[in-house]
């Protein structure tokens, strides 16, 4: 797998799939491969929709049947998303504020510069995708690098 896209509630499909994804990868052995379609290296999200992440039942049924103590699956469900996500927000979106809540309480925040978390772009526009070719170019610049460093982490050359 690559990367997921989504816009205006489809956001909430993206950090539901991302989040399932780690939870995949937390339980480890213990999850069934019928659940392999799960990983993900990045996502998109275009105006970001409100909270909770769409999580599959799938996962959450694997993660209950697990003998992971109960502690330890609750921070597995509880954890922010981790995987690389790039939240387009426009300035003048009525949604905008739906959108931080999500990012806010379903993403872990970037931090110095750190490519595996999340980035937000702002951007002078309202609820849709960006269309000025210096804003698109912005998006195209971090999918592209981030699909890169995704890449070489698969090839074993680097850390995403």
């Amino acid at each position: 797998m690559v990367g997921l896209i989504g816009f205006s509630q489809g956001t909430r499909v993206v950090a539901g799939l991302l989040k399932a994804a780690e939870m995949r990868h937390a339980l480890g052995e213990a999850a069934d491969s019928e659940l392999d379609w799960l990983d993900f290296d990045f996502g998109l999200s275009v105006c970001s929709s409100f909270p909770p992440p769409l999580v599959p039942p799938e996962i959450m049924e694997a993660l209950a049947a697990s003998n992971i103590p109960d502690a330890e699956r609750t921070a597995i469900e509880e954890a922010k998303i981790k995987t690389p996500t790039l939240h387009v927000l426009g300035k003048q979106d009525e949604w905008r504020w739906a959108g931080t809540v999500l990012i806010e309480g379903s993403y872990v925040e970037a931090g110095d510069g750190n490519p595996g978390q999340t980035a937000v772009f702002e951007f002078a526009t309202g609820h849709h995708y960006p269309v000025q070719a210096a804003d698109t170019e912005k998006v195209k610049k971090w999918m592209m690098g981030t699909w890169e460093r995704a890449q070489k982490a698969r090839e074993g050359k680097t850390e995403v």
